[in-house]
């Protein structure tokens, strides 16, 4: 088992987001809507689909929470994995929209292989990957330029994705431009245009950068994410994924790419925000531990104050919240274990078991004041109030 790297629990509040985001009754990371709305599908751009060898409208479908007031809200945009379609996210959607998010569930082309290979020998999904990377592109100029509209804060939009779509995301908040194709960079242009192509001309010169990215599953195109460190975006970045996925490497493999746990170290080794949670287990499908941890991760990312007893380890995940609290405690861990709640005189108040999953804990009968709560190896202090 390797040792634990605890996240530091003082977050890292953005210039830009700290006198915008209400982070208040635990929004972003808690359920705090219990109906979402979702609006008819809308074209946020078009590229020529090598398959049909026609023009392809590209679809994204809005997804908010239902009677939100608020019209200052940060937006994420989410990507399905490649066998899968744009319903795939929406459940994600959902449960990002409970949390006060504005969700999208992004289409992109999924048209095969290209007929032309830059490299001799090579596979054309490399060529794949740069048009969905254009399309992913496309989708952020259009929730930017529509920001307004939608109640969403421009500079407050993150990307992100399962599998393939995880991809496409990294690519799409990692890589600065064109050239960090480094194959053949203006051959790629010359066949599938540059990185505005698949938007309309009226939204080319809108910025498509992304405050963040949030990988389940995913890879960037390097193969050695430190060689190439100084060239991508230094952007804040979470990664899940588990250590025995066989579709998607964990870390780096030649002619494959560089897996989130690849990514989280190089970044988080370099000082930039980074957070990950990467089990033992699970193959290659994302657990409720898992998406629970995202919730947790991207709040962070807004500056929120998430639930601070996050530990980032091999095989061990645990939230906990609220803290201080006065009745209920909501702990999620990433499986079964035990735990233990001591007062500052080491007496133990409550030992019981916990569930993979959400787990809730009356602490009604404790007396105001301070408790250590073990769980498994981990020790978390605990106010109640």
């Amino acid at each position: 088992m390797k040792k634990a790297i605890l996240v530091i629990t003082v977050l890292c509040i953005h210039l830009l987001t700290s006198a915008q985001v209400d982070c208040s009754n635990g929004r972003y990371f808690t359920k705090l809507f219990s109906a979402t709305t979702e609006a008819a599908a809308e074209v946020y751009g078009s590229n020529k689909n090598w398959e049909t060898n026609a023009s392809q409208d590209l679809h994204i479908t809005k997804i908010t929470p239902t009677g939100d007031a608020s019209v200052a809200r940060p937006a994420i945009l989410l990507f399905h994995g490649l066998n899968g379609s744009v319903n795939d996210v929406k459940a994600t959607c959902v449960e990002y929209a409970k949390r006060g998010w504005v969700a999208f569930a992004v289409e992109y082309r999924k048209d095969g292989w290209a007929s032309e290979f830059i490299q001799a020998g090579a596979s054309g999904d490399y060529e794949r990957q740069y048009r969905e990377w254009q399309d992913g592109l496309a989708a952020v100029r259009f929730v930017r330029e529509n920001a307004s509209a939608y109640g969403v804060l421009a500079n407050q939009i993150y990307i992100g994705g399962f599998s393939r779509g995880a991809m496409t995301a990294t690519n799409v908040g990692l890589l600065k431009d064109e050239n960090s194709w480094d194959w053949d960079p203006a051959k790629l242009m010359a066949n599938y245009g540059d990185k505005k192509a698949s938007s309309p001309t009226a939204l080319k010169n809108t910025s498509d950068a992304v405050a963040g990215v949030l990988s389940f599953f995913g890879r960037i195109i390097y193969s050695d994410i430190a060689g190439y460190y100084a060239d991508v975006n230094h952007v804040p970045y979470a990664g899940i994924h588990c250590q025995d996925d066989n579709v998607v490497p964990v870390d780096c493999s030649a002619g494959v790419g560089c897996g989130s746990r690849a990514i989280y170290t190089q970044f988080k080794n370099n000082g930039v925000e980074a957070y990950g949670f990467f089990p033992a287990t699970g193959g290659h499908a994302a657990s409720t531990a898992m998406l629970d941890s995202s919730y947790v991760f991207m709040a962070r990312m807004l500056g929120c104050s998430a639930p601070t007893a996050i530990e980032e380890k091999d095989e061990v995940f645990f939230s906990v919240y609220p803290n201080p609290v006065q009745d209920i405690l909501k702990i999620t861990v990433a499986n079964t274990t035990s735990i233990e709640l001591y007062d500052v005189q080491g007496k133990m108040q409550m030992q019981t078991k916990l569930k993979f999953g959400d787990n809730i804990l009356d602490v009604r009968f404790l007396s105001n004041g301070m408790y250590f709560l073990k769980v498994g190896e981990q020790i978390k202090r605990i106010v109640k109030e």
